[in-house]
């Protein structure tokens, strides 16, 4: 899945984080227990955001969210450090992976695209691509 969210229909947890997120060079983000305990999130941002991220992984089912949005325990509360992390694909989500410079260029009119162009084997094609093996008896 790449870029096929549209931020607008998450809460304020998911907008901002993503807006951490496209502003940092790292690769990892985190929503810190005391995002709650200051009062930059209420109860229902998380309830909302618990909401996102089940929502995202039932409209994926292939997608495992968790190793893209890690949540330790249901309540923030109960997390061992941080309420939740964000790890790199989380940008890509919404489109927003960082680019590099394309090293050549797709002929005009090619189904290449830049975000095509950086991936490497199979998982560079923009449709689902399945071996089948007939064998004949």
């Amino acid at each position: 899945m790449n870029g096929e969210l549209d931020e607008r229909v998450f809460g304020a947890i998911i907008r901002s984080m993503l807006d951490i997120a496209r502003n940092s060079e790292n690769q990892t983000w985190f929503l810190e227990k005391e995002d709650f305990t200051s009062g930059e999130f209420t109860e229902d941002d998380w309830q909302r955001f618990l909401g996102d991220v089940a929502w995202v992984a039932s409209q994926h089912p292939t997608l495992r969210i968790e190793s893209i949005i890690e949540i330790p325990a249901p309540d923030w509360r109960d997390a061992p450090d941080y309420a939740a992390a964000f790890y790199g694909k989380f940008l890509g989500l919404f489109d927003e992976e960082p680019c590099t410079a394309p090293t050549e260029e797709a002929p005009p009119g090619s189904w290449q695209t830049r975000k095509h162009r950086q991936m490497s084997g199979f998982r560079g094609l923009p449709f689902p691509l399945t071996l089948i093996y007939i064998r004949n008896p």
